[in-house]
């Protein structure tokens, strides 16, 4: 199972009270759940997508991290920098959890069932979209169990879809020019 957690959800010293009651609560919760994963058999690995001197996903991963028992089992996957290794990484996992809308896109071009755990409208109305959507606000781990195990259940279509299609399109020339 790959996270991809999303440091725009962490609050900083001027943010409003809920903002941090918010994000308490869930990692919370996601560790717990998490916790419950391990217990399971899954091999848990987490990637950062954002990591620049002001912004960088390890800062809300490593909180998550920081409440589990099982911390030291868990690890980061090195930062995929083209088209092909972000396939190759996306491909060795049975199950996405994201918090980023570009792990979205990315679980379905790889065609990995997704769990979205959505902070704003970009990533709770993607579409085309096949895996299961939660709102991160009020999110439990008996909520993300149910979501998880409903996980079991996606499927994929043929992208036949002119909007997949484009969207797939414009990734990998994207990407592409990246890799030259």
């Amino acid at each position: 199972c790959l996270f991809i957690p999303n440091a725009e959800v962490l609050s900083q010293n001027q943010d409003p009270q809920w903002k941090f009651t918010a994000w308490d609560y869930a990692r919370s919760e996601l560790s717990q759940f998490l916790d419950d994963l391990v217990n399971e058999g899954w091999n848990l690995h987490f990637v950062s997508f954002c990591h620049n001197p002001k912004m960088s996903d390890v800062w809300a991963g490593d909180q998550i991290i920081s409440l589990m028992q099982h911390r030291s089992t868990q690890r980061y996957q090195s930062p995929p920098q083209t088209f092909s290794e972000l396939h190759s990484l996306f491909s060795q996992y049975n199950r996405i959890i994201s918090q980023r809308y570009h792990g979205l896109v990315l679980s379905e071009i790889t065609q990995r069932p997704c769990l979205n755990l959505f902070h704003h409208d970009k990533l709770q109305y993607i579409h085309p979209f096949s895996g299961i959507s939660q709102s991160f606000f009020g999110l439990n781990k008996a909520s993300l169990h149910q979501a998880f195990k409903k996980m079991e259940e996606v499927t994929f279509s043929p992208a036949q879809s002119s909007p997949f299609a484009e969207l797939l399109y414009s990734v990998k020339k994207g990407l592409d020019k990246e890799d030259e």
